[in-house]
C-alpha cells in the first residue's frame, strides 16, 4: 500500500509460515493471529512460503520431505537451510548424509527401509534442493520487505526453524531494526530460549499459546516499547546472549487467559482469516496434486492426556488442560469458513475429539448437507453407535491412537484402550466406509517379548481390515512421560538425535561457546536411548515387521464378509488364511457369531443364550467358539471373543471375488439338510459348510 506522501505504508506485522510447513492446508496459527490482529485495526500480512519453494524443487519431493522421509528425526528439510545459518563444510555435507539420510549412524539405522536405490535417489534430490534453497532464501526476504514490516513473526512446527531462521538472518541483514519473533511447539519453553541464545538473528520467542502474547507484542511495537514482560515472551540480552522469561501473573489480558498465555474461553477466539493462503493457491502458475482443505479447531488440550498421559506422547508440552468451543461456536465457525472458502475438506487440528461432542455438534453435522470429509482425532474404544454418528456426521478420516494390538505394550503405553478394541474399532470402521491412520510402536523398556509373537501370529487373521502404515521404535520425544520419568521407565542415555548435532554444525561458534551441547540438547525434540533390551529389539520385533508388510501387500485382495441369507448366515473369505472360501452358519453357531460383532467375554455369551434355551450351554458355547477361532473365522484375546467378518455393506471393497460371492448369494436356492449339522447348497464347486 503506498501512503499519501508517496511511501510505502508500514505493515506492522508479517506472519510466515516457511518450508517444510504442509502445504495441503493453511496454518491455523497464523490463521488466528491474522484474524485478531486484523480485527484489533493492525495491518498484517501472511506470506505460506513454503509453495514458493515447493515450484523450485517439485511439489512431489516437498511432500515427500514435510512428511518426514526417511525418517522424521532424520530432520532433511531443515538440513537443507542449516547451510545458510551455519558456517558448514562440504565434509559436514558429506557426513550428514552418509551417517543420517542414508542410516550409517546407528541411531538413524534405515532397517526398515530395504531398497537403498531410493534413498540414494532421495539424497541425489536433496543436494539439489540444497543448491536452490539460496536463491529462494533471497527472493523470500525481497517479498516479505515488500510490505515494511515492522515486525517479523515465524511459526515453526516440525520441519520449520533451520528455513525460519534462514530467513531471519537475511532480513536482520537488509534490515536490522525489523524485530523477529519465533512462535509455535518447536519454540516451546526451553527449546524456544536455547534457539535465541544460539542465533542472534532471533529478538523474542513466544512458549505456548500465543494469541494473548501477540496482541500485547503489537501494542508494544507500536508505541515503541521493548517485549519485556509480556506473559509467555522470553526475549534475548544481546550482551550476554542469556535469554530472559516472563511470568504471567498480575498482566491485565483482552483475551481471556489462564496461566502462561493459554486461551480460557475457546469461544473468544475469533474465526481464523484464511484469505491469504487461498489467495497464495490462487495465484499458483502451476497446478496443485491435491485439492486444498481446511484447518478447524474445536479444542485445545486432551481429555485424556489430564488424566492418564500416554507415555510416548510430547503433544501439549505446556498445554494439557482440555479447552473446548461449545457446539454452538463451532458449528458456527465451520458454517463461516465454509462459506466464505468453499465446501471443501476439513481436517480438524484437535488433539483429542470431545466426547460431549456426541450431544450435539456432530449430530448437527450429521443434518448438515455438504458434500466434504472430515479429519478428526479420538479415541479407539468408541462405540459403534458413536461410530455411526461418526460417519453421519461426515467424519470418515480418524486417527485413533492405535499404536498397538497387544495389551501388555498399551498397558505399558497408558492407553487406556485393550488390543479387541483397536481390532473391533478397524472392522466396524471398514463396514461403515470410515478411512483409519494409525502406526504400530514397538521396543519399549520391559516389554514382553511374547507380545509381538502374539501380534505376528495375529495378523493373518487381520488381513481384510485396513493395515498399519507402519510399525517402528518409539522416539522419545520431549515433554513425554518417557522423557520426563526416563529413569524409572528405563530409558538411559539419553541424547540428542545426531541429526541435531549436523545442522548446529558451526565451528565458530562452537569456539567461542556460544553453542555448546546444552543447547542443542535444550533445543532438540526428538531423542534416542539405550535400554537393556535395545540390541534385541530388532531380532524380536522382526516377525511382526514383517507380518505387517505381508498384511499390507495382501490387503487389497483380502475379503472376510458377512450377509444374511434367511436364517443363514454366509461368511465369504479370501484371506490367505481361509480355509474355505464359503462358510455358512445357521441355528446357535449364527446367533454366537452375530453376537460376538462387538467383543464379549465367555461368561457374557454363556449367560446369554443360557436365558434362551432354558438350560445350560457352557460346553456346546465353548466348543463354537473354538471352532471359529481355529478356523480364523474369530479371535480371543484375554477372553474376550470378536467376530471377524466385517457385514456387508455399501462401503464394501469392488472386486471380482466380492462380486461372485454377491452373485452366488442372488443365485441360492432354497439349501437342504444334509447329515443333520451340515447343510448343502446344489452350487457348482463351492466348498461350504456350518461349523
Amino acid at each position: 500500500m503506498i501512503t499519501e506522501s508517496g511511501g510505502i505504508a508500514r505493515t506492522d506485522a508479517a506472519l510466515v509460515s516457511m518450508p517444510f510447513g504442509p502445504l495441503f492446508s493453511p496454518s491455523i496459527a497464523l490463521g488466528l493471529l491474522a484474524a485478531i490482529g486484523r480485527n484489533s485495526g493492525y495491518r498484517i500480512s501472511v506470506h505460506h512460503l513454503g509453495f514458493q519453494f515447493a515450484e523450485r524443487i517439485g511439489e512431489t519431493l516437498y511432500n515427500k520431505i514435510a512428511s518426514g522421509f526417511p525418517a522424521t528425526q532424520d530432520l532433511a528439510g531443515e538440513w537443507l537451510f542449516s547451510g545458510l545459518v551455519n558456517d558448514q563444510s562440504d565434509e559436514d555435507n558429506y557426513n550428514y548424509l552418509h551417517q543420517v539420510v542414508l542410516g550409517h549412524a546407528r541411531e538413524h539405522s534405515k532397517d526398515d527401509l530395504s531398497d537403498c536405490s531410493r534413498l540414494d535417489h532421495f539424497v541425489s534430490e536433496l543436494i539439489v534442493a540444497k543448491v536452490r534453497a539460496e536463491r529462494f532464501i533471497h527472493d523470500a526476504a525481497e517479498k516479505v520487505l515488500d510490505d515494511n514490516p515492522q515486525i517479523v513473526g515465524f511459526t515453526t512446527v516440525f520441519q520449520q526453524n533451520f528455513a525460519s531462521l534462514a530467513l531471519a538472518k537475511k532480513l536482520k541483514e537488509l534490515q536490522p531494526e525489523i524485530d523477529i519473533i519465533f512462535g509455535g511447539a518447536n519454540v516451546e519453553s526451553p527449546m524456544g530460549e536455547s534457539l535465541m541464545e544460539m542465533y542472534d538473528c532471533i529478538d523474542a520467542v513466544v512458549s505456548g499459546e500465543g494469541e494473548q502474547a501477540f496482541l500485547d507484542i503489537l501494542d508494544r511495537s507500536r508505541n515503541g516499547h521493548d517485549f519485556l514482560g509480556i506473559p509467555g515472551v522470553s526475549v534475548c540480552s544481546k550482551a550476554t546472549g542469556d535469554s530472559k522469561t516472563c511470568s504471567t501473573d498480575g498482566v491485565d489480558a483482552r483475551l481471556p487467559v489462564l496461566g502462561n498465555g493459554r486461551i480460557q474461553d475457546m469461544d473468544s477466539l475469533p474465526t481464523p482469516d484464511f484469505d491469504d493462503y487461498f489467495d497464495t493457491v490462487g495465484a499458483l502458475s502451476w497446478k496443485l496434486s491435491f485439492e486444498p482443505r481446511l484447518a478447524f479447531e474445536t479444542s485445545r488440550g486432551c481429555w485424556w492426556g489430564e488424566k492418564h498421559h500416554c507415555t510416548f506422547c510430547g503433544l501439549n508440552g505446556s498445554n494439557m488442560a482440555f479447552r473446548q468451543k461449545s457446539h454452538t461456536r463451532a458449528a458456527t465457525e465451520l458454517q463461516e469458513l465454509i462459506e466464505k472458502y468453499g465446501e471443501r475438506s476439513v481436517d480438524a487440528v484437535d488433539n483429542i475429539l470431545s466426547m460431549k461432542y456426541f450431544d450435539d455438534f456432530v449430530p448437527w453435522l450429521g443434518d448438515q448437507a455438504w458434500n466434504l470429509s472430515i479429519f478428526y482425532e479420538t479415541k479407539a474404544n468408541l462405540t459403534r453407535k458413536q461410530l455411526e454418528s461418526l460417519q453421519r456426521a461426515k467424519i470418515n478420516n480418524i486417527q485413533p491412537g492405535i499404536e498397538s494390538l497387544s495389551d501388555l505394550v498399551l498397558k505399558l503405553m497408558k492407553k487406556g484402550v485393550s488390543s479387541i478394541q483397536n481390532i473391533q474399532l478397524l472392522k466396524w470402521a471398514i463396514e461403515l466406509g470410515i478411512n483409519v491412520e494409525w502406526n504400530i510402536i514397538w521396543g519399549f523398556p520391559f516389554e514382553d517379548q511374547l507380545a509381538y509373537e502374539e501380534m505376528a501370529g495375529l495378523t493373518p487373521a487381520l488381513e481384510h481390515l485396513q493395515p498399519p502404515g507402519g510399525g517402528a521404535k518409539i522416539r522419545l520425544d520431549r515433554y513425554s512421560p518417557n522423557f520426563n520419568e526416563a529413569d524409572s521407565l528405563g530409558f538411559q542415555n539419553i541424547q540428542p538425535y545426531p541429526s541435531y548435532r549436523f545442522l548446529h554444525r558451526c565451528r565458530s561458534k562452537w569456539q567461542s561457546g556460544a553453542m555448546n551441547d546444552n543447547h542443542v540438547f535444550n533445543s532438540a525434540y526428538f531423542f534416542h536411548f539405550d535400554s537393556d533390551s535395545a540390541s534385541e529389539i530388532t531380532r524380536y520385533t522382526k516377525p511382526l515387521a514383517d507380518g505387517l508388510k505381508r498384511w499390507r501387500d495382501h490387503h487389497e485382495h483380502s475379503i472376510f464378509v458377512a450377509m444374511t441369507k434367511g436364517k443363514y448366515l454366509l461368511l465369504w473369505d479370501t484371506r490367505h488364511v481361509a480355509t474355505r472360501p464359503l462358510t455358512v452358519l445357521h441355528g446357535l453357531s449364527k446367533e454366537i457369531y452375530e453376537f460376538c460383532d462387538s467383543s464379549k467375554s465367555f461368561g457374557s455369551i454363556q449367560a446369554k443364550y443360557a436365558s434362551v434355551f432354558k438350560a445350560p450351554m457352557g460346553e456346546t458355547i465353548l466348543a463354537i467358539l473354538e471352532a471359529f477361532c481355529e478356523k480364523r473365522l474369530m479371535i480371543q484375546i484375554n477372553g474376550r471373543y470378536l467376530s471377524l467378518a466385517v457385514p456387508l455393506s455399501s462401503h464394501a471393497p469392488i472386486g471380482t471375488a466380492l462380486e461372485t460371492f454377491v452373485e452366488l448369494v442372488r443365485s441360492v436356492s432354497q439349501p437342504t439338510a444334509n447329515n443333520g449339522s451340515e447343510l448343502s447348497f446344489d452350487l457348482s464347486d463351492y466348498a461350504f459348510s456350518v461349523v
